[in-house]
């Protein structure tokens, strides 16, 4: 009989150990502590560690979770109490000090109560399926050509910039940006060396914007930069280094290296530009008037 528990204990881990995902029970306190009772072999695979790591220490597992992630699970506890099952998806650092997304996936058992929140469940691996998700997102939400945001991401951020100016007074710029000559740089050198400078310039302009600040490309060589929380002047101090960057971006071609300069307006928000396509239509008519005064310029409009 005991011969006959032992293989059928053996059976069940080898089982349990194929699948691939962390088998685990475990509770959850009405302050978010999680507690294995049990937690398979597979951890070691997923996690990185193995499985006494956790039952020795449930915090241990609490303390890899991502501190934003922790508090999600945290504001949703009085949610999944009662409910037969949840699903979570949390980042974890692992032991290499690497990150993976897992999805926690579980039912309540059969002997769950107030007093005794037992889960029964998985850990899955998600880390591929959200890195795949990031990449769709971002083929929805950027340019393919130049990693820039396309022009309807870029409306959107303007247009949450303006609620927030109306709801809080926040102020912003837009700056619109062209290059000069682009079209006499396709035409003389190709449209692949059009590309590659391009591609060079929202590299280099993206190095010295801050990452609140989004350029996004509104169509050809037409670019658009907010920059969050800015008024005129603090927005026209960049808006020259982008102009001075510029001028150093150049591209080797069988006819010899190639530069551009560019050509920027800049629009604050006001009470008088809540609307999108004025406050797009200020920034690009200054734009025009740097063009007008010889090129390789920055007006700034009121």
């Amino acid at each position: 009989m005991d011969s006959f528990i032992k293989n059928k204990e053996k059976y069940i881990d080898r089982l349990i150990s194929s699948i691939p995902a962390v088998v685990c029970e475990y509770t959850i306190s009405l302050t978010g502590e999680i507690k294995f009772f049990y937690i398979s072999s597979k951890c070691k695979e997923i996690l990185g560690y193995d499985s006494n790591f956790f039952l020795e220490d449930s915090n241990r597992f609490w303390n890899l979770i991502k501190d934003e992630d922790r508090k999600k699970i945290l504001t949703a506890k009085n949610k999944i109490d009662f409910k037969s099952r949840f699903f979570e998806e949390v980042r974890i650092e692992t032991a290499n000090n690497g990150e993976r997304w897992i999805q926690m996936s579980s039912l309540r058992s059969s002997d769950f109560n107030v007093e005794n929140r037992v889960w029964k469940g998985f850990l899955f691996d998600i880390t591929d399926k959200k890195i795949k998700e990031n990449e769709l997102k971002k083929m929805v939400i950027k340019d393919s050509l130049t990693g820039a945001y396309n022009k309807q991401y870029f409306y959107k951020r303007v247009e949450r910039k303006i609620v927030e100016y109306l709801t809080f007074g926040n102020k912003f710029s837009i700056l619109f940006l062209d290059l000069d000559g682009f079209k006499e740089v396709n035409d003389k050198y190709g449209h692949l060396i059009g590309d590659e400078i391009l591609k060079t310039f929202v590299i280099k302009i993206s190095e010295i914007i801050r990452p609140i600040d989004i350029i996004g490309r509104l169509g050809g060589d037409e670019f658009c930069i907010l920059f969050s929380e800015m008024n005129l002047s603090q927005s026209m101090k960049i808006a020259e280094e982008c102009r001075k960057i510029a001028e150093n971006i150049s591209v080797e071609t069988d006819k010899g290296r190639v530069g551009i300069t560019i050509s920027g307006g800049i629009a604050e928000i006001t009470d008088k530009t809540l609307d999108l396509f004025t406050l797009i239509s200020r920034a690009d008519e200054a734009m025009y008037l740097a063009k007008g005064i010889g090129k390789n310029s920055i007006v700034a409009v009121e």
